[in-house]
């Protein structure tokens, strides 16, 4: 428990930093800009993920020098990462194809895959132990750029990553209490860091925003996320990889079904676009942080899910099972239900005020 004393300086470091971050974008003119897709009507500085990325990697140093015996994990991490955060902020601050930034993320999770190993198998509630072999390769190189992407896809209204990443870091640190080790001790410390940071940025970024994440924050904070399980040695990691999926579920399930619904459509996926379940509830009037505590919820019960099941807690693996699904159906069906009630009444008192939502990264 000793790594949560550092919550306190991670959070009070993190607000200042994105504090002076602020002030610096503005002064830098680096914007962004209102557009049909957005919910703002007035220029707001982005780049307020530094602060998440400076006090992430700052306590990773000192916790590397601290703890000399990590060195063999934090290195790949810190050397992929660093990829990430270069060429996601020159797409804040330029313009990337969709095409280029991809081949970084597989890049940088090859270096994951080198330095740290790759899941050669997973254990899943009630299923058991899957053996992957050798296509534990592709799969973990999958799932990071995966990750990656669909932390970046659902940033896009005021609170949802910073308050997501709070939740999960917090989260990985109390399920860390469970086990022992070097290198569980090190994740711990990694999810302390990002939830002290992601709570500082939320002084600034719960609605209404006064600065965006960018790229830079919503990239690091996926690629972060998806490869600490593979800091991890031995059972720890094939578990814990399943609890990381646990805990972002709303984030998978939100990014999957969005993008096959727009491949059914014939859309460019790389698109933008304002299709998430999250934007169709901000959308149908639902606020920011109405839709944001929603989804802190949603990883919230991720979360205990995965601590039952830890815990071997009789009936965990079932709940596991059936609850995410329960609960990914029920976001479904209000969306559809919603939607349908919103076009029965325009329908009866004619078009209503067009409104749009949504990105605001």
């Amino acid at each position: 428990m000793l790594e949560l004393i550092w919550i306190v300086p991670t959070v009070v470091l993190s607000y200042f930093l994105v504090y002076a971050i602020k002030k610096w974008a503005t002064t830098r003119r680096i914007l962004d800009i209102p557009n049909y897709r957005s919910s703002h009507t007035l220029p707001v500085p982005r780049g307020g993920g530094w602060g998440i990325v400076l006090v992430v990697l700052g306590g990773s140093l000192v916790y590397g020098f601290w703890h000399g015996d990590v060195w063999d994990r934090l290195l790949p991490y810190l050397l992929g990462v660093s990829l990430i955060v270069i060429i996601s902020w020159i797409d804040d601050t330029r313009f990337l194809r969709a095409h280029i930034r991809l081949l970084v993320h597989l890049i940088s999770a090859a270096i994951a895959v080198v330095g740290l190993g790759y899941w050669q198998q997973v254990d899943l509630p009630v299923v058991g132990t899957l053996d992957l072999g050798v296509f534990g390769i592709l799969i973990t190189v999958i799932w990071i750029a995966g990750v990656i992407n669909a932390v970046n896809f659902m940033d896009g209204i005021d609170g949802i990553s910073g308050g997501q990443t709070a939740v999960i870091g917090l989260g990985w640190f109390l399920v860390a209490q469970s086990f022992d080790g070097a290198d569980i001790r090190l994740v711990a410390m990694l999810g302390v860091l990002l939830a002290g940071s992601s709570l500082g940025f939320l002084g600034h970024n719960w609605a209404p925003a006064t600065i965006f994440l960018g790229d830079i924050g919503s990239t690091f904070i996926g690629y972060t996320l998806a490869v600490m399980p593979l800091m991890l040695s031995g059972s720890h990691r094939t578990a814990l990889a399943t609890g990381t999926a646990l805990m972002l579920w709303a984030y998978l399930f939100d990014t999957g079904y969005t993008l096959l619904c727009r491949l059914k459509r014939g859309e460019d996926v790389f698109q933008a676009h304002r299709s998430h379940l999250y934007q169709q509830l901000v959308i149908l009037g639902y606020g920011h942080r109405v839709v944001s505590i929603l989804y802190m919820m949603l990883s919230a019960a991720g979360y205990v899910l995965l601590q039952a099941w830890v815990s071997d807690i009789a009936g965990a693996e079932w709940a596991c099972v059936l609850v995410i699904p329960l609960l990914g159906l029920t976001l479904w069906i209000v969306v559809v239900y919603q939607r349908a009630n919103q076009r029965a009444k325009q329908q009866q008192s004619g078009p209503l005020p067009n409104s749009h939502s949504s990105i605001n990264k």
